[in-house]
């Protein structure tokens, strides 16, 4: 079974970095810098895949940082069905993935469906943020329809 965190110290470690390192670079809002460090998080990922046995936290964080709506859309949903086809929650995936499909790309159909599939898990395993992150997605999603 994999576990819901399996990353030891200096992997995360070098993971946060490389994801801050993509962020300072959108933050000075130079593009160029920002895709070349995406590039260098993706590289990390890719080699930590086979460390971690495919772990769907490494495919999402991917997610998180892809600077393309649809390559974000997809690696969001190829991570939960790795989530979900080992037994660990999808919660954060699909609520990152019902902010992307609302906000960026104008689907709140299915934003909704994302957050209607993770409410349960929400509710009972994610904190208060993630439960007020939930409820005002839905006030928003269900205000566009």
């Amino acid at each position: 079974m994999i576990e819901p965190f399996p990353f030891d110290e200096h992997d995360w470690g070098r993971i946060r970095k490389a994801a801050k390192s993509v962020v300072n670079a959108a933050l000075m809002e130079d593009s160029r810098l920002q895709s070349s460090r995406f590039v260098r998080l993706q590289r990390l990922l890719k080699r930590l895949q086979s460390k971690y046995d495919n772990h769907p936290l490494l495919t999402e964080i991917e997610a998180d940082f892809s600077l393309n709506p649809t390559d974000r859309e997809r690696l969001y949903r190829q991570a939960i069905m790795r989530f979900s086809s080992i037994g660990l929650p999808t919660y954060t995936c699909r609520l990152s993935l019902a902010i992307l499909l609302c906000e960026e790309l104008n689907d709140s159909e299915s934003a909704l469906q994302e957050l209607k599939a993770c409410k349960e898990e929400v509710f009972m395993q994610g904190d208060m943020a993630e439960k007020a992150d939930w409820e005002e997605l839905l006030a928003r999603c269900s205000f566009e329809r």
